[in-house]
């Protein structure tokens, strides 16, 4: 025993991992030793999992697949002294029926396999129109001099990812039913507009089409006798 010894340790700074430690003891008199132990190293702090809401728009076919720089805070944000490992974000795909606000969980994980998680708030939204195709109808009045058109009979196969709600159909542009009718005053060929609403409220309007319409009733003819006189000559 060397009631004058004092004792260095050699190396103090440590990352994640197993590290030897040297320490090196020196008595009054100058004579020195060395030694080593080993440190074990552990992380088992969670990371900074930071999130905000975010709105997103599907595409043409009724899709979209969030990323998760869409919710993650990067400024302020997720984050770890000892390195991510990965960012994920669940559920990542909506479609048509997703369309309102949703709960998204991004989960931050770090090198050493700790994760958290915060929660985020997807709105949905589907901003794009129905594709309207219409065509031209030929319709014929009845003995009462009237022709009904509907809406679906114009319409030339218009498609929207997420469904479509109405058909409805207009004369001048402004008064939209799923059927109009048509009369004797009517008779040649009238322009007709096509409305087509999707089950999200977005409608479009194509308005090449037109109705012809024909009169091919023939009159009822009634005859009444009469008396004639034959004059003298």
């Amino acid at each position: 025993v060397d009631n004058g010894l004092s004792t260095t340790i050699l190396n103090e700074q440590f990352t994640i991992g197993t590290h030897t430690v040297l320490w090196e003891a020196t008595d009054i008199h100058g004579n020195k030793n060395t030694g080593s132990y080993q440190v074990l190293v552990l992380d088992n702090e969670k990371p900074t999992a930071s999130c905000n809401p975010h709105t997103i728009s599907l595409n043409s076919s009724g899709t979209y697949t969030l990323q998760t720089s869409d919710i993650n805070i990067i400024s302020a944000g997720s984050a770890d002294p000892g390195g991510i490992a990965s960012i994920t974000v669940t559920p990542d795909v909506f479609g048509c029926s997703d369309v309102g606000n949703k709960t998204v969980l991004l989960t931050v994980t770090d090198n050493s396999g700790n994760s958290a998680t915060c929660e985020a708030t997807v709105t949905v939204q589907d901003v794009t129109p129905p594709t309207v195709l219409c065509q031209d109808v030929t319709v014929y009045l009845d003995v009462l001099g009237n022709a009904t058109v509907a809406a679906t009979s114009v319409n030339n196969g218009s498609t929207d990812a997420c469904g479509i709600a109405s058909y409805q159909i207009s004369k001048n542009e402004t008064d939209y039913s799923t059927t109009q009718v048509y009369t004797c005053a009517d008779v040649g060929v009238k322009f007709v507009w096509l409305k087509v609403t999707d089950i999200n409220g977005r409608s479009a309007i194509c308005n090449t089409a037109k109705v012809t319409v024909i009169d091919n009733i023939s009159p009822n003819a009634v005859c009444n006798p009469i008396t004639v006189s034959l004059g003298s000559g």
